[in-house]
């Protein structure tokens, strides 16, 4: 790795970047590759390794630099002086930062990139690929070699941090280590975090290192915290939380102190819900709904667990709580409308040691209620030309009620007509002030045509004799 710092180099970049005002800056794309491509940056070329020594670099928005390693598998980046980064950075080979590297842009990496004495400053998005190591190394730097994290670190590679005692990566928002993922911390280095680490990888915590998180660690893959081993412990400190979520692992041979581990992940047992078939009922009446509730494995029936209902045809339906063996029933009344395919499901919210469930849906259909006139009372003789009235009460056999607001229409031996008359809150229909035609017998009878909540009916006939 160069680590000479090239003055004319640094000179020729400045006058290359002041060439291209901010507001007239065209983007610029750098695919660094061969011996031409570092000249054409205006840097220092060295065969040897094959390296590419620069000063400072800025990328504005839009800007791309590509470390391409199809000519050369092992070409080198060298910075001796800041890379700041607005642009688009990819790195299949090496990138050396002998000063500091700060982007707000996005950083893909492949290859490794090595913090070798100052600070990597991050604002933007670093996606570290399964091939990509990002590294802190050296033993000399002291307080200089931190990875400051303000943006986002998706790391699918490798992070090492590795000797410094003054906190080398510092997480101050997110960092998610997928599951090929590995953060290494060893002698002793640090880790701080007050942000967020969602950790499905590995974070290996060795050799009198330390966590500090006053953040959040949501872990569903591995931590090790190593024990003393001929070092010092390895410590973890928790003032903030630690979560450890299914399939997460902490294997703590070190020292662990502050806040718990909060345990997130409760094996649940898997559980079946049934419904019964549900009979038509007329609408407005009694459904009964019922099933049983079992564990899945052994079939066994779960008591005291509640079931609740959803559907068309659960509106009026209460939580049920099966019972000893399992079963639940529930009992309410059906819609007041005539409709097929009315539709209930069971369901079961879970708890701790169970899982969720839902039964199948189940339709019924509400039915028409049947209607009977109770009654058509005609007088039994009448002279020629008196007033007469006639009455009777309208039923629904369905329920035993009578029926309010019910038109009634009549039919009669000519010349006699009866108009219609509606009904009123007791289900009673009357037709008075009728003249009686002459003398001889007329056949009277009372009809409803029905509606779409009742079916049509007829009264029996009546027979008027006129004097």
């Amino acid at each position: 790795m160069k680590k000479i710092l090239f003055l004319p180099i640094i000179a020729v970049l400045i006058t290359v970047l002041s060439l291209l005002p901010q507001d007239a800056h065209a983007s610029v794309s750098i695919d660094l590759k061969d011996q031409a491509s570092c000249q054409a940056l205006g840097g220092n070329w060295d065969a040897s390794i094959p390296t590419c020594s620069i000063g400072a670099l800025t990328l504005n928005s839009g800007d791309t630099l590509n470390v391409d390693n199809t000519v050369f598998s092992n070409i080198e980046l060298d910075l001796y002086g800041t890379l700041t980064s607005n642009g688009t950075i990819t790195n299949s080979g090496t990138i050396v930062s002998h000063v500091g590297i700060s982007n707000a842009g996005t950083i893909y990496n492949y290859g490794p990139i090595v913090n070798q004495y100052g600070t990597l400053s991050n604002d933007g998005t670093i996606y570290n690929k399964a091939s990509g190591t990002i590294i802190n190394p050296n033993t000399s730097c002291s307080d200089t070699c931190i990875i400051n994290n303000y943006g986002t670190i998706d790391n699918s590679g490798r992070i090492d941090v590795v000797e410094g005692s003054l906190g080398p990566l510092n997480n101050y928002a997110t960092i998610i280590n997928e599951a090929s993922g590995i953060i290494e911390i060893r002698n002793t280095s640090t880790v701080t975090n007050s942000g967020t680490i969602n950790n499905q990888g590995t974070i290996s915590n060795e050799v009198e290192s330390t966590i500090n998180n006053s953040g959040k660690i949501n872990n569903s893959g591995t931590i090790n915290n190593s024990g003393p081993n001929g070092y010092a412990s390895s410590t973890i400190s928790n003032s903030g939380t630690i979560t450890n979520l299914c399939g997460g692992v902490i294997n703590n041979s070190g020292t662990m102190s502050g806040n718990p581990v909060v345990n997130a992940c409760t094996t649940q047992t898997k559980t079946t819900l049934s419904i019964n078939p549900i009979s038509n009922v007329p609408w407005g009446k009694t459904i009964t709904i019922s099933g049983k509730l079992t564990n899945s494995s052994s079939g066994a029936g779960l008591a005291g667990k509640t079931v609740s209902f959803s559907g068309t045809g659960a509106v009026n339906l209460p939580n049920a709580v099966t019972d000893s063996n399992g079963f639940y029933s529930s009992t309410g009344a059906a819609p007041n409308t005539v409709t097929n395919g009315l539709t209930v499901q069971a369901h079961f919210a879970g708890d701790s040691q169970y899982q969720n469930t839902d039964s199948t849906v189940n339709t019924y259909n509400t039915l028409i209620h049947k209607t009977v006139f109770w009654s058509l009372n005609v007088p039994s003789s009448v002279t020629h030309g008196s007033k007469y009235s006639i009455d009777g009460k309208l039923k629904d056999t369905t329920t035993g009620l009578f029926l309010a607001s019910k038109t009634v229409t009549f039919t009669a031996t000519s010349p006699i007509v009866i108009p219609s008359t509606v009904t009123d809150s007791t289900g009673k229909y009357t037709a008075s002030n009728l003249t009686a035609p002459a003398a001889g017998s007329y056949s009277i009878q009372a009809h409803f045509a029905g509606d779409s909540q009742y079916t049509s009916s007829d009264s029996p006939t009546k027979v008027l004799k006129v004097t």
